[in-house]
């Protein structure tokens, strides 16, 4: 054999496939393009099943139902496998290419939603593991349940494996010895970002918020491909909201946030056109009432809302302005005369003509009469006013039969 055979033979050799073995009632982690192999038990023939009890093992395993469980692995094969023969069932827990969190207090460990973990104690002695989620109530993880996962690798829960995590297995994860934690992890599951799209908000300046469905780790601004950076006060970046003041006509363009995955994938919001328009002169400010609210509405862009009462600016007793300072929600004994002043985006201030409240009693209802009050007490005097006039009659006629 030349020596062309014998090295092209140890590199055949070593593209083998790395097998990876399951163990009855345990996890097993293995790497994508691992060789999956679980030993038939002994007993005779074997159902295999994926899943449930029911559920076949997914074709491109390879298997057969009298032999070994065979096939190539990649991430979708991860979950827990049974074999059945006769009365008894043994479970393997097969977890693929798992996010490995390094665990202490000051590392957080952001995965996937439907993606697996690998949490090492790195404790030699048993281990109990205990996992506190996000409404505070602490619990034992444990794999007693008869149709319950496998989820440590040796009888002394060194490690633990989970597959398929979602939301709720978000929180903190402890590994015990003796009631101590020797190790804290901290676990939060991500939900992939299913889409990104670009909102406008009105205003005095170009403010895009970017909506997005699902956990994004950071959002990015592009305009025409090129990205945006926080640079106040021209271009200011919070968050998912970019603001652009001072509008000019080289503002105008297409805008794009993007939203990076924690998993790593990014997802483009699609194109947003702004078409740069001078702003509106404010020209004509009133006051609506609904209720107790009151609402300034008008007409032009608006940079900024300013409530007053009698001439002074309100105070909490007279009630208070929302998030959305155009609203103004009045306090049960509020009375005056209210006015609103808006600031249009060139700094022109326009005042509304004073708007009148009425105090209100506890409990809402007016101090004043009500608007039919007045012809109920008509309706009285004028009921009372027949029965005088009734008796006096009657006196008259007595009066009248006597003589």
């Amino acid at each position: 054999m030349d020596l062309v055979t014998i090295v092209l033979l140890f590199c055949v050799h070593l593209a083998d496939a790395a097998q990876c073995d399951g163990v009855k009632n345990k996890v097993k982690f293995c790497s994508a393009n691992d060789a999956l192999k679980i030993a038939k038990p002994n007993g005779g023939d074997v159902a295999w099943r994926f899943k449930t009890k029911t559920n076949p093992v997914p074709s491109e395993s390879g298997w057969e139902e009298t032999t070994d469980l065979k096939g190539p692995l990649k991430a979708p094969n991860t979950g827990v496998y049974f074999a059945t023969y006769g009365q008894t069932v043994d479970k393997y827990t097969i977890i693929v290419d798992a996010v490995n969190c390094p665990g202490g207090d000051d590392n957080v460990c952001d995965v996937t939603a439907g993606k697996s973990i690998r949490l090492d104690s790195g404790a030699n002695p048993a281990v109990t593991w205990k996992f506190k989620g996000k409404d505070d109530t602490e619990a034992d993880v444990t794999d007693t349940g008869a149709d319950d996962p496998p989820k440590f690798t040796d009888e002394n829960k060194k490690e633990l494996g989970l597959f398929n995590i979602g939301k709720a297995q978000s929180g903190t994860y402890k590994a015990m010895v003796s009631n101590s934690a020797v190790k804290t992890f901290t676990v939060e599951v991500r939900t992939p970002v299913d889409s990104a799209k670009v909102k406008k908000k009105n205003g005095c300046d170009l403010t895009l918020v970017c909506n997005v469905v699902g956990d994004a780790k950071e959002i990015k601004w592009h305009k025409a491909s090129l990205e945006l950076s926080h640079n106040p006060p021209k271009t200011q970046i919070e968050n998912n909201v970019l603001t652009i003041s001072a509008l000019e006509e080289t503002d105008k363009g297409n805008y794009i946030c993007k939203a990076t995955e924690y998993g790593g994938g990014t997802v483009d919001s699609p194109e947003f056109t702004y078409a740069y328009a001078a702003p509106t002169a404010v020209s004509k400010v009133s006051i609506r009432q609904s209720d107790k609210v009151l609402t300034c509405e008008a007409q032009g862009d608006v940079r900024s809302y300013q409530w007053l009462r009698d001439g002074e600016s309100v105070t909490p007793s007279d009630g208070a302005a929302g998030k959305d300072r155009s609203k103004f929600t009045l306090a049960p004994q509020a009375k005056g005369k209210f006015v609103c002043k808006a600031t249009g985006c060139d700094e022109t201030l326009v005042s509304s003509e004073p708007f009148p409240v009425t105090a209100t009693a506890k409990g809402g209802e007016t101090n004043e009469k009500p608007a039919d009050e007045g012809t109920h007490d008509a309706a009285i005097q004028g009921l009372s006013c027949s029965v005088a006039l009734l008796v006096l009659s009657v006196f008259v006629g007595l009066y009248v039969m006597m003589l």
